[in-house]
């Protein structure tokens, strides 16, 4: 193994070239498919991250939302029409944004099952997110029986 490998005709060498060749062009065509395979997951990491972060920020206005709201049991009754327009308003949001979040939920867990746990620190974000969207689901129930 330690020698130099010398051939004896100009066959022999044409021939270990052509195999040498054949070998690179395998190779370059293994090295293209893998990086169009990580440049894919690159983007849908990219893309989950988009949606996960932008499902963040609606549910934390919703929470602000209904922090600000007062039950509606103290104040006069135009007040209370007008909040209560606005709890209907936020709910139909909500109904809205429930296909959002089950297609996040889905998008995190065919792309956890895709790549083998290779981003934990998502798998543990969705986890806070679907707490998070959780409670403001009940909160938002809870002022309605306010």
């Amino acid at each position: 193994l330690g020698k130099e490998y010398k051939p004896h005709n100009t066959y022999e060498l044409t021939k270990r070239v052509s195999h040498t060749e054949e070998n690179f062009g395998d190779l370059e065509e293994i090295v293209v498919e893998r990086l169009k395979r990580c440049e894919e997951e690159v983007q849908t990491v990219s893309h989950f991250q988009d949606k996960m972060n932008k499902m963040f920020d609606w549910i934390h206005a919703k929470e602000q939302e209904l922090a600000s709201q007062s039950p509606s049991n103290t104040m006069v009754k135009e007040q209370a029409q007008a909040q209560l327009n606005d709890h209907i308003a936020m709910q139909q949001d909500f109904g809205e944004m429930q296909s959002e979040m089950d297609s996040l939920t889905a998008m995190g867990f065919d792309l956890f099952s895709k790549y083998d746990d290779r981003y934990p620190d998502l798998r543990e974000k969705l986890a806070t997110l679907n707490m998070m969207w959780e409670n403001t689901c009940r909160g938002c129930v809870d002022k309605q029986r306010q």
